[in-house]
């Protein structure tokens, strides 16, 4: 599946441009689903998922390797309104991840079949609104800006390689030599991971 999106990525903007991302919306039940996705940086892949319910919104950028594995994740600080209506009577995510993976699978048949049109970019009325308007205000910002001489913190190295799906030794090392990551929310003035790297002298 996660090869598939990047390539659906690829197919549908020749540029890479910053702000240039795909837009999956559906319906969970009661709740509005809008992933949003790009491999501007195939070293730390953008996928955002934003859920809202009534006047509950919901926004987190979230590793996509969890869905390939299948992995069961935790949507921290996720309103109890929105759990409420996605998890199972078990009080899991399994078919709430289980559905995201089919309808991913799902639109980027439909767009290769150009059934449906997934272009979008992050000037998207529904993801600037999200950032401001999200319940979750300890979501990690989801692009990369610069490399700060501030030892990273144990919660920040874990936030960047559970939503940003940074390299777990990558972070280490920064870690280790009393650095971190910046990171930022407006795509315009996002940077790939290894031109933060660079400019401390730093090679993945």
């Amino acid at each position: 599946m996660l090869n598939d999106l990047i390539l659906e990525y690829k197919r549908c903007f020749t540029n890479n441009n910053k702000n240039d991302c795909l837009k999956i919306s559906y319906q969970h039940n009661s709740v509005g689903v809008n992933l949003f996705f790009d491999a501007y940086d195939e070293q730390s892949l953008a996928l955002s998922i934003i859920l809202n319910y009534g006047k509950e919104c919901y926004f987190t950028p979230i590793d996509i390797r969890y869905f390939e594995c299948k992995n069961i994740f935790f949507l921290k600080d996720c309103p109890s309104a929105i759990l409420y209506q996605i998890m199972s009577p078990e009080r899991k995510l399994n078919l709430f991840c289980k559905n995201m993976r089919e309808h991913i699978e799902e639109y980027i048949t439909k767009s290769k079949n150009q059934q449906i049109n997934l272009k979008c970019d992050y000037g998207d009325e529904c993801f600037r609104e999200a950032l401001e308007k999200s319940k979750n205000k300890h979501y990690i910002t989801p692009f990369l800006h610069h490399i700060r001489n501030t030892k990273m913190s144990n919660e920040q190295f874990t936030r960047l390689k559970d939503e940003l799906s940074i390299d777990k030794e990558t972070l280490k090392k920064l870690q280790k030599n009393g650095r971190t990551i910046v990171t930022t929310n407006d795509p315009l003035k996002r940077k790939t991971l290894t031109m933060i790297l660079d400019e401390v002298g730093y090679k993945i």
